[in-house]
C-alpha cells in the first residue's frame, strides 16, 4: 500500500497496487502539472518505462509481467500523450505503430495472442482506449460504431460474452473492463480528499469493503473482476454524480441495472454468461 501513500499535489488520481512485487520507484517520479494514475504489475516491472519524460499533459503508463517491451514507450506522440501498456509474454509492438490524428488515446496489448486488428479502426471526434486480453479476445468488439463520444472497450480472458458490445446505449458510452487473479484489498481502504478516483479490483477474491466506501464531491467507478462478484456493489447508494459500476465474468447478477440512481446515472456493464437482461440500459 505504499503507493497510495503518496501525496501528489492539484489532482490525485487512482493509483493501483498489484500483485507480488510492486516495484515502488514508479511512483518516486514527480510530474509537473497534471499527475496520473501509475500502475506497477506482477514481477518483473521494468522502470525504464517511468524514466520517459513526456511534455505538456503526462498520463498513466503501465508496465506488465515478465517481459516488457520498452519500444513501446519510445513512440513519440504531439499534442496530447496518453497512456500505453505493455503486457505479459509476447507483446506486439505493431499496436503503438497506429498512428491517430487529433487526440491520441491509450494502446493496451496483453497476454499471448493479441489480436492487432483492435488497432485497425478507425474512429472519427474522440477516440477511446481499446485493450485485446488473455487468449482468445473476440475482435467483434471494436467492430461496434458509436456516435456522440466513443469510449474504452477491453474483453477479457478466454470466453468473452460478445453480446454485451450487440447493445446500443445512447448518450455516454463507457468503458468495460476485466482482470485477472489476486485484489489488493488495501487499496480500497484509502482515504481521498476531493475528487476521488477509480479503483479497480482483479480476478478471484474481490473484495466487497471497496463498495462499503463512503465517497463526497465526486464518486468514481468501481469495477469488480471475474469470479465471485458481490452484488452488494449496485446495492451503494449515492449522492450527486453516480457513476459507472462494473460487473464482470460468470456469475454477474442483473440486479446491478435494476437499480434507479438519481443525478447522473452512468453506466452499468454486466459481462460475461449473464449478459442477457440488459432492458434497463436501453
Amino acid at each position: 500500500m505504499s503507493i497510495c501513500r503518496r501525496e501528489y499535489m492539484g489532482i490525485v488520481v487512482p493509483h493501483m497496487g498489484m500483485i507480488e512485487s510492486f516495484s515502488m520507484s514508479m511512483c518516486r517520479r514527480e510530474y509537473t502539472g497534471i499527475v496520473v494514475p501509475h500502475m506497477g504489475m506482477i514481477e518483473s516491472f521494468s522502470m525504464s518505462i517511468c524514466r520517459r519524460e513526456y511534455t505538456g499533459i503526462v498520463v498513466l503508463h503501465m508496465g506488465m509481467i515478465e517481459s516488457f517491451s520498452m519500444s513501446m514507450c519510445r513512440r513519440e506522440y504531439t499534442g496530447i500523450v496518453v497512456p500505453h501498456m505493455g503486457m505479459i509474454e509476447s507483446f506486439s509492438m505493431s499496436i503503438c505503430r497506429r498512428e491517430y490524428t487529433g487526440l491520441v488515446v491509450s494502446h493496451m496489448g496483453m497476454i499471448e495472442s493479441f489480436s492487432m486488428s483492435i488497432c485497425r479502426r478507425e474512429y472519427t471526434g474522440i477516440v477511446v482506449p481499446h485493450m485485446g486480453m488473455i487468449e482468445s479476445f473476440s475482435m467483434s468488439i471494436c467492430r461496434r460504431e458509436y456516435t456522440g463520444l466513443v469510449v474504452s472497450h477491453m474483453g477479457m480472458i478466454e470466453s468473452f460474452s460478445m453480446s454485451i458490445c450487440r447493445r446500443e446505449y445512447t448518450g455516454l458510452v463507457v468503458s468495460h473492463m476485466g482482470m485477472i487473479e489476486s485484489f489488493s484489498k488495501s487499496i480500497c481502504r484509502r482515504e481521498y480528499t476531493g475528487l476521488v478516483v477509480s479503483h479497480m479490483g482483479m480476478i478471484e477474491s474481490f473484495s466487497m469493503s471497496i463498495c462499503r466506501r463512503e465517497y463526497t464531491a465526486l464518486d468514481v467507478l468501481h469495477m469488480g473482476m471475474i469470479e465471485s462478484f458481490s452484488m452488494s456493489i449496485c446495492r451503494r447508494e449515492y449522492t450527486g454524480k453516480v457513476v459507472p459500476h462494473m460487473g464482470m465474468i460468470e456469475s454477474f447478477s442483473m440486479s446491478i441495472c435494476r437499480r434507479e440512481y438519481t443525478g447522473l446515472v452512468v453506466s452499468h456493464m454486466g459481462m460475461m454468461s449473464f449478459t442477457h437482461g440488459f432492458g434497463c440500459l436501453a
